[in-house]
């Protein structure tokens, strides 16, 4: 047993149970290997105790530390990072719609510096889930070569597309959200800000449900705002000049 800042823990793995809330704390006491934090530790498993201190200390990237630390302590442990837990990965992907269109560089980064696959690993999910494994796989790649578009789709691959708030406003699919949104009077301004909308683009994709690849998708995407938007000039000028 060892009191540390005024908790008390008697069993390693009990270091867990509050890593997201006192994360800064831990960070500064692993990173100077505290002495009173490192004897707990050693006592409890030295072999673990010797892997932590071999883990690299990245002073510009804390969570991804703890991160691994977490991993050594107990492999099977929730999925900690930052100030998050998540007892399944499905809750981390709601999260990322609950917060959307906003971005959250935590949620994004799990899944952009290749934590989150990681953490599938140790949980077997390569070899138990080897499809939601290869297709979280695609999505840190695309998240990796266009920024938030592998981020969302990740979310909306564990929450669905359906019933999905934009605005204020819930739309029960992507169907319904277009034939809300663009329409003939301001088509010429909503293409425009579409096409920047990662969000709004990767909803589409995540909607479409033919074989193209994700990455045929996109361009469709842009392709199809594009269309749209010289439709309605080209109907516009055509209107002007008959008028």
């Amino acid at each position: 047993m060892s009191i540390i800042r005024g908790v008390e823990y008697n069993k390693l793995n009990d270091l867990l149970k509050d890593y997201d809330k006192r994360w800064r704390l831990f960070f500064s006491l692993l990173s100077s290997q505290d002495k009173e934090l490192c004897e707990f530790i050693k006592t409890q498993d030295r072999e673990k105790y010797n892997k932590i201190i071999e883990v690299p200390v990245t002073y510009n990237k804390p969570d991804e530390y703890l991160f691994k630390i977490a991993a050594i302590i107990n492999s099977h442990s929730d999925l900690i990072y930052h100030d998050y837990r998540f007892k399944t990965i499905e809750e981390y992907g709601k999260k990322i719609i609950k917060f959307s269109p906003k971005i959250d560089v935590y949620l994004r980064d799990l899944l952009k510096n290749g934590l989150l696959l990681e953490y599938m690993k140790r949980q077997k999910m390569d070899i138990e889930k080897p499809a939601m494994y290869k297709k979280i796989s695609e999505y840190m790649d695309i998240e990796n070569k266009y920024a938030n578009i592998g981020y969302f789709l990740c979310g909306f691959y564990f929450n669905g597309n359906k019933n999905i708030k934009y605005n204020s406003k819930i739309y029960k699919d992507y169907n319904h959200f277009v034939n809300s949104i663009i329409t003939d009077e301001n088509i010429n301004e909503v293409a425009d800000s579409f096409q920047k909308d990662c969000f709004i683009i990767s909803w589409q994709i995540s909607s479409n449900n033919d074989d193209l690849s994700i990455y045929e998708r996109f361009l469709h995407v842009i392709n199809m705002f594009d269309e749209k938007k010289r439709t309605y000039l080209k109907e516009l000028k055509i209107e002007k000049n008959i008028g």
